[in-house]
């Protein structure tokens, strides 16, 4: 149904550190799943067209992340750097708002509250997860040497939650819709 990929993208979301090397596979297995499961969900459609732009972010981060490792340029602490920064890092909480709003409703269409209140938490935590990696781009923790570890760990945690809540519809929505 498009659960199973959209997990799979989340799983691959899981990495604080650099998340430039990952995230344009997880956002190309998102948007595959969003493709299958926009039919279902009005939400979700949007989702699926903001995945696109997330590919291509996510894609181009990618060059540049590669060609700032390989030593070809420097952009660490450049304007560039904090807006793409703040572009990923939005462009990621506004698709895991749209993603976790468009399970929620089809949680309530069949008949899952749990779910539905399971979602409204994921796009909770998403946020804070937001606010938490745009105050550390900006270096506001950079005071003490261990509160970029405490809040990467947090964050890590965050996206762990939010991945297990992509499993809970795969194995409560995907499989009873596999079976009809």
């Amino acid at each position: 149904m498009g659960f199973g990929y959209v997990f799979i993208g989340f799983i691959f979301l899981v990495n604080p550190v650099r998340a430039a090397f990952t995230d344009w596979f997880a956002f190309i297995m998102i948007c595959v799943g969003l493709g299958k499961l926009a039919v279902y969900e009005k939400v979700l459609k949007y989702a699926y067209r903001v995945s696109m732009v997330a590919v291509i972010l996510g894609v181009g981060n990618l060059f540049v992340s590669a060609a700032e490792l390989i030593g070809f340029i420097s952009y660490q602490n450049t304007v560039y750097y904090f807006v793409v920064e703040f572009l990923r890092l939005a462009l990621r909480f506004a698709l895991q708002y749209m993603i976790f709003y468009g399970f929620s409703k089809i949680a309530v269409r069949v008949g899952l509250d749990r779910l539905k209140f399971r979602s409204y938490y994921s796009i909770l935590l998403s946020g804070l997860a937001f606010v938490i990696q745009i105050l550390l781009a900006l270096g506001l923790f950079s005071g003490s040497v261990y509160s970029p570890v405490v809040i990467l760990v947090a964050v890590l945690i965050i996206s762990v939650v939010n991945a297990d809540t992509v499993r809970l519809y795969y194995s409560n929505v995907g499989i009873e819709n596999e079976n009809e």
